[in-house]
């Protein structure tokens, strides 16, 4: 019988912050490699007999396979790291549903940390003082844009759910007129 499982990891956007503007910078594929080895090893650790794994790349794909095989070599799991894999392999693409699906719940859910004490209006647009209506969060979506722009303070940016590391944030905050800092 085959027991379907599944297991998410959810990055949020301070820690990647945190990871990619500390002093000795961690990539964003580096992150997702450590997430990625994470979740295979919690897999291991609870018995699940892993045989074969599925990935997407982020960078090198080849790279990646690489070294996935050489961290589990002890588990004779064979890798399939491939761009695009989710429109290649079921199992990646109900993967990257559970992905965006729990990052559509998490961000429906937001409470914000900086405004607390302000109440959420009736008309359920706003969560705080700041809108919850954030889009997909990629560059290229207009309600992504358009909660960028409404949505900045010009002292201190953006809310803790929105990562400072991405560029869109930057030139956002510069064509908003949000004053800069030198660190």
């Amino acid at each position: 019988m085959n027991l379907l499982r599944y297991k998410e990891k959810t990055l949020h956007a301070q820690t990647l912050c945190n990871d990619q503007l500390r002093r000795d910078k961690v990539s964003l594929n580096k992150i997702s490699t450590d997430a990625a080895c994470e979740l295979i090893q919690k897999a291991l650790d609870e018995k699940v007999n892993l045989r074969k794994v599925f990935v997407d790349t982020v960078g090198p794909a080849e790279n990646y396979q690489r070294m996935l095989t050489e961290y589990f070599k002890n588990y004779n799991i064979e890798f399939k790291v491939t761009p695009k894999a989710d429109s290649l392999f079921a199992c990646v693409s109900a993967a990257s549903i559970v992905a965006k699906v729990t990052r559509d719940k998490t961000l429906e859910n937001w409470q914000f940390e900086e405004s607390k004490s302000i109440e959420i209006n009736n008309d359920n647009e706003k969560n705080d003082k700041f809108s919850i209506k954030f889009g997909s969060g990629y560059p290229g979506d207009p309600k992504t844009k358009k909660w960028l722009t409404e949505n900045v303070d010009l002292v201190f940016g953006y809310p803790n759910v929105v990562r400072f590391s991405w560029s869109t944030t930057n030139n956002n905050l510069k064509a908003n007129g949000a004053f800069p800092i030198k660190w």
